[in-house]
């Protein structure tokens, strides 16, 4: 059952990190952005991802509350407020910042995805990580291959709402982990000596 909840899991965040990511540009220069400025986007919320993961990590370490789950629940939840802006307003500076929030946000889960699902197969579940990765690479594949069709014939508006349904999947599955504070350690017995 873990399998087949971190596959989908991976399957939504795959097919919203493609539109996110690889579709920025054409996006972006749907709404006018300038392509110079499209770049300067994708810079900043890397920039950012790559500031805010080390700090992420340290309040994984030193709080309880804290953790892999929570990191990644975090970096989901405010990207899905920026969303809902791009949604809502036709503002210029919204959209920049809300779309270098979202992707700042999607470029911290991949660092944390990984360790989240570890730590349930180190407490004894069973997961086949593998096949729940390589469905997540097909998920990519197949939502490149449908938003590259839907560009090229229809104006790509629907993005963000696609960002923000595929978004609140993501966090749904991720919900459907309970915390680990919650789940007993297996016990190794050991022989007595």
């Amino acid at each position: 059952m873990k399998t087949f909840k971190y596959l989908l899991m991976q399957m939504f965040y795959w097919a919203c990190f493609c539109a996110i990511f690889s579709f920025a540009n054409p996006y972006l220069s749907s709404k006018g952005v300038p392509v110079s400025t499209i770049g300067t986007i994708l810079a900043i919320a890397s920039i950012l991802s790559v500031i805010i993961q080390p700090y992420l990590a340290k309040l994984i370490d030193t709080y309880e509350f804290f953790t892999v789950r929570s990191s990644i629940l975090l970096s989901l939840i405010v990207p899905v407020f920026a969303i809902i802006l791009m949604i809502i307003s036709d503002n210029p500076l919204i959209l920049y910042t809300s779309y270098t929030i979202a992707l700042c946000g999607f470029l911290n889960v991949q660092t944390f995805m990984y360790p989240f699902i570890f730590e349930y197969m180190n407490r004894g579940y069973k997961v086949n990580f593998g096949f729940a990765r390589g469905m997540g690479s097909i998920s990519y594949a197949i939502a490149s291959y449908t938003l590259g069709t839907l560009s090229a014939k229809y104006s790509l508006n629907f993005l963000p709402m696609y960002f923000l349904v595929l978004t609140i999947l993501v966090i749904l599955m991720i919900l459907t982990f309970e915390p680990l504070g919650k789940i007993k350690k297996h016990e190794e017995h050991l022989p007595d000596v």
